[in-house]
């Protein structure tokens, strides 16, 4: 520092916390990219500060990152990311804490707060900011960095045990991903196979839509590195501003709720057909399971099966494998679908619960909406209804119900969806230790009771309080007066 030069105040910004751990650096800020072309690619060159430098890794802050330039990202020059939009359950927290980076999304006006070169923490567990913190503050975060690291290494002891009740009940803690680069994290972190792999970040590419060749050894390299464990493939999830270059794209007013998943794989058979090929040809090195997202009607049901039965009719005619013994899944994400389960069951070899999706339609929160962030808890009583009629409607008609959304993170909530019924839970690999160690330490009967009071709350407010309680009592070193996820919205 110059003589006579007044060192930079700190000051404290506060946004959502999106991505937990923290992350200490130089920030970055970066322009808006208005190329669509250089988002996809993750060509995050258009900035205020040059180049990204070679020799010190650092905080980007922007506007927005969409998933894709969150993938993109080299994880030996960035330690974490600050973005002005977006929600906890957005995409963009969502690739954030599937690869590992800390990350507050919805902090408004940071790109005018900040410049580049200004010291930053990043609280990705508490939704805070911190601008050139003073030696003070800065030691209390390395002591607390400290603090998490010893407490993720000793969840980590828990990765490789069965993730089994005190009484042996079993309950399947698998891994979501999106690259094959995640294969080997899922594997470290003590995965029991792939909940879901959300197979369309192959096709937000510049070059677009995957051949059938390249989607062929992709999933043969998925099944053949997780064998004999399952690995739940969810067909195409395009649309809802996941645009494949090249291909036709629909502007849609309100893309959530647009031609999108399903309906979009439907609306255009031969990008679902090349997609299914590849599946099914690729089904023989491993335990496969195909699941279909945002089913709304029996009838889209129906139709995404008959696809399935053309395309194996087909490969069978060309001398193919045709992958014959598939289980077939859907994914539970609208609410209105719930009042079909009992009979959507008969249809299917498994639900799986979207619950971000879920969470989103039923309380009318948009996901990657900061300004609404505080009513988005999956702690509702109606979520939690919800859930309890699809684990319901599964298990009468004999079929099992797992749960693939952020609930199934945050192992506060473990005992409450251990006493709902639910058979598996897939999460972030990062997430499934701690997650795994609540089970072990977990009674089925005191989960069952605990489901069963909440249940009969009649608001968040109530629900949060009783779990609140029933973790300070059976679970005393969880510090459990958080209750994770139940939180992330409120400031």
């Amino acid at each position: 520092m110059k003589k006579n030069q007044i060192p930079p105040t700190s000051r404290q910004l506060h946004g959502l916390a999106a991505s937990p751990g923290l992350a200490m650096g130089r920030a970055l800020v970066l322009a808006k990219l208005h190329d669509r072309g250089a988002r996809r690619s993750g060509a995050l060159s258009e900035m205020d500060g040059g180049t990204l430098p070679q020799d010190e890794p650092v905080i980007l802050v922007g506007h927005d990152f969409p998933p894709q330039d969150v993938l993109a990202m080299d994880r030996q020059l960035v330690r974490g990311f600050v973005m002005e939009l977006g929600g906890v359950t957005g995409h963009s927290a969502i690739m954030g804490r599937s690869v590992g980076f800390p990350a507050v999304m919805g902090c408004l006006g940071i790109c005018q707060q900040v410049v580049s070169g200004d010291f930053l923490v990043v609280d990705g567990s508490r939704g805070r900011v911190v601008v050139n913190p003073d030696s003070k503050e800065l030691a209390a975060y390395e002591k607390l960095q400290q603090q998490m690291l010893q407490k993720s290494c000793q969840s980590k002891l828990f990765a490789h045990l069965p993730a089994e009740t005190r009484e042996g009940r079993k309950m399947a803690i698998e891994a979501n991903i999106q690259t094959l680069e995640e294969i080997e994290p899922a594997l470290e972190h003590g995965a029991a196979g792939i909940g879901l792999f959300r197979s369309e970040f192959y096709y937000l590419t510049p070059e677009g839509p995957p051949s059938e060749e390249l989607l062929l050894a992709i999933y043969e390299h998925l099944l053949t590195s997780m064998s004999p464990m399952p690995v739940t493939v969810r067909t195409l999830d395009l649309g809802g501003g996941k645009e494949v270059e090249g291909h036709q794209n629909y502007l849609e007013k309100n893309p959530a709720l647009g031609l999108k998943a399903i309906r979009l794989s439907l609306r255009e058979p031969q990008l679902f057909k090349t997609q299914l090929r590849a599946l099914l040809r690729a089904a023989g090195f491993g335990t496969l399971r195909l699941i279909f997202p945002m089913i709304t009607s029996l009838e889209e049901l129906l139709a995404a099966k008959e696809m399935v039965t053309r395309v194996r009719k087909e490969l069978r005619s060309q001398g193919l494998p045709a992958g014959d013994d598939v289980e077939i899944g859907m994914l539970v994400a609208v609410p209105g679908v719930v009042a079909l389960t009992d009979r959507l069951a008969r249809e299917v070899d498994f639900f799986s619960i979207a619950s971000n999706d879920l969470i989103q339609h039923l309380l009318a929160v948009d996901r990657d909406n900061h300004q609404v962030a505080s009513l988005y808890t999956p702690l509702h009583p109606m979520v939690l209804r919800m859930i309890a009629q699809v684990v319901q409607a599964g298990h009468e008609a004999g079929i099992e119900v797992h749960l693939c959304g952020e609930m199934a993170a945050d192992p506060h909530l473990l005992p409450l969806l251990l006493g709902l019924g639910l058979d598996g839970l897939s999460m972030s690999p990062l997430a499934m230790p701690a997650v795994k160690q609540m089970v072990r330490k977990s009674h089925c009967r005191q989960a069952e009771a605990l489901a069963a009071a909440l249940l009969a709350c009649a608001s968040p407010a109530a629900i949060k309080a009783r779990l609140s309680d029933h973790l300070a009592t059976f679970y005393p070193e969880e510090r459990a007066g958080a209750c994770g996820l139940a939180q992330k919205g409120e400031q």
